[in-house]
């Protein structure tokens, strides 16, 4: 049992070294304890892509590359727990439903807010937070007699108490009706935790974990279990100074620092040794040929920020007086690429962050400058065509042909155009 730590800033090579790390053990021995790296949902693909691209190793039993969630099934697959039904949001909120409506009276906040559209959304996501740390039925109830305990109470400590009343009925009332019949996502990292220590899957295996700034009280715990069962675990983590105590909330890197000490502590609690910590030296990282990249992630939080001393400078920094011009520069960027400087359209990407702002805007100036563009994003099925084109059928059927429900059919685009001609003829034939 170990803990080792493999760290830098961005751009290092934290996880080319765990890549490479895992790519010498397969080739040395295949056959031998397993090998998990451990990566966010939306990086298992992308990973996974990464370590078997090389033409040296043909495929792996010994390595493979899951998430929190898929290591869980893989876990209770073994040692039980995984015949459980799963339930995804939307389920937890029929579920949420149908507790409200068997209690119609006697709320003290959530009254007036029941019917109110994204109320149970809200309230899953609620409930969901409160597992993710570890927050249980009974701390509510604790906490609410503590705050009973006052006898002379604030407006808004009475409302406080209001809320966590009707919340705790709720959160009690769902735990309830999940027990040993449903298992949701955070459900299932806590019985992850309990399951490691029995499953003979993680016997000296070697554990990277990769592309996480933090972890929640319930991914510790996992954490924790993998550090007691496990033959290592490394650790990447984007930390410039680790040991520098105190850290300011403001520091760029404050969460990772924070998950760093944290880490070492629960290490220290358990007694499992901390091997020599790996801090990567950022020349010999993915900028070390674009040193005007290293340049600009170096002095990224320094103010005043250096000026670049290089002749060469192939970066640009435009302003923009509001988000839409900001796409508009973007779209003429790409135009003068393509068209001037023989650039292909899947030559180019776009990063954005704020995804809400920038996803319409993007899909409608790109198809105004008929620029071709797939944008990554989840999108919910009520917005489907086919989805639309069901729900309002029924609710031409059930709502005696109401106009707007013809036409929401009509503007799905399932329903084909009719030749006017030929309805006038087989109408005139009808006459005759």
């Amino acid at each position: 049992m170990g803990l080792r730590f493999l760290l830098g800033r961005a751009g290092t090579g934290k996880s080319g070294r765990s890549l490479d790390e895992i790519k010498e053990k397969l080739l040395a021995d295949p056959q031998g304890p397993a090998i998990f790296y451990i990566v966010p949902d939306q990086m298992t693909f992308q990973q996974e892509y990464a370590l078997f691209k090389d033409e040296n190793i043909q495929g792996s039993i010994r390595g493979q590359v899951v998430s929190f969630s898929r290591l869980a099934w893989r876990v209770l697959q073994e040692t039980g727990g995984g015949t459980r039904q799963f339930i995804s949001s939307v389920g937890t909120q029929m579920m949420l439903r149908k507790i409200i409506e068997e209690k119609q009276t006697d709320w003290r906040v959530f009254q007036k807010a029941l019917e109110k559209q994204g109320f149970l959304e809200q309230l899953e996501q609620m409930i969901t937070e409160f597992k993710r740390y570890c927050v249980t039925p009974e701390t509510l109830y604790m906490q609410m007699e503590q705050m009973n305990q006052f006898v002379h109470k604030e407006p808004n400590e009475i409302a406080l108490t209001n809320k966590l009343e009707d919340l705790t009925y709720i959160y009690e009332k769902l735990a309830y009706a999940l027990q040993d019949n449903y298992i949701d996502s955070e459900d299932q990292l806590q019985l992850l935790a309990e399951k490691i220590s029995e499953t003979t899957l993680l016997d000296d295996a070697e554990i990277y974990l990769d592309g996480f700034h933090g972890f929640t009280p319930q991914e510790l715990l996992v954490v924790e279990a993998l550090l007691k069962k496990c033959k290592c675990v490394t650790v990447t983590l984007t930390v410039d100074r680790p040991d520098d105590e105190p850290l300011s909330e403001m520091d760029l890197f404050y969460q990772t620092t924070e998950t760093y000490h944290r880490l070492r502590a629960m290490a220290n609690e358990n007694g499992i040794p901390i091997d020599e910590t790996v801090v990567l030296d950022p020349a010999f990282g993915r900028f070390q040929e674009r040193p005007y990249f290293a340049h600009l992630e170096r002095n990224f939080d320094v103010r005043p920020a250096p000026a670049y001393q290089e002749s060469e400078v192939p970066l640009q920094i435009a302003e923009a007086v509001h988000p839409r011009a900001e796409v508009e520069g973007a779209a003429q960027e790409i135009i003068r690429l393509v068209r001037e400087e023989n650039y292909r359209f899947q030559d180019i990407a776009v990063f954005i962050r704020q995804t809400d702002v920038y996803h319409d805007l993007i899909a409608t100036v790109f198809g105004d400058h008929d620029i071709p563009v797939f944008i990554d994003e989840k999108r919910t099925m009520l917005n489907h065509p086919l989805i639309e084109l069901i729900r309002s059928i029924l609710d031409i059927v059930e709502g005696n042909w109401r106009y707007d429900a013809i036409f929401r059919v009509l503007k799905t685009g399932f329903i084909p155009s009719i030749d006017t001609e030929f309805t006038l003829k087989n109408d005139a034939i009808d006459e005759l």
